[in-house]
């Protein structure tokens, strides 16, 4: 997939997600959203700045996923731990995770 096409669709994913909390629980109630979303930023791992733009919006979509389960999902913290478990699984097989580079000006 093309990187900016990528970076547009997370965009504006991240986008209708905050504007409603319908669409947050549409997609939290997916399976393997979480599995899908960080493949998109093992994808672009080692692309420089661009791919860690790519990654801080996966980060702002996991912060917004997440907190909207904490919030408003009766069970919301079985999100949260699946969610750990998940990165988890990636770290123990050794993927790990990209880190974001929100602070980072390179």
């Amino acid at each position: 997939a093309n990187m900016s096409v990528c970076k547009q669709y997370l965009t504006t994913l991240l986008l209708v997600l905050q504007r409603s909390r319908d669409n947050r629980r549409t997609l939290i109630s997916q399976n393997g959203w979480q599995r899908w979303l960080v493949g998109l930023m093992m994808q672009w791992v080692g692309a420089g700045k661009e791919g860690h733009h790519v990654t801080d919006l996966a980060y702002s979509l996991f912060q917004t996923l997440l907190h909207h389960a904490l919030q408003w999902e009766q069970d919301g913290w079985l999100v949260w731990v699946e969610t750990l478990s998940i990165l988890h699984t990636y770290q123990c097989e050794g993927q790990g995770i990209p880190v974001s580079r929100r602070d980072d000006n390179t």
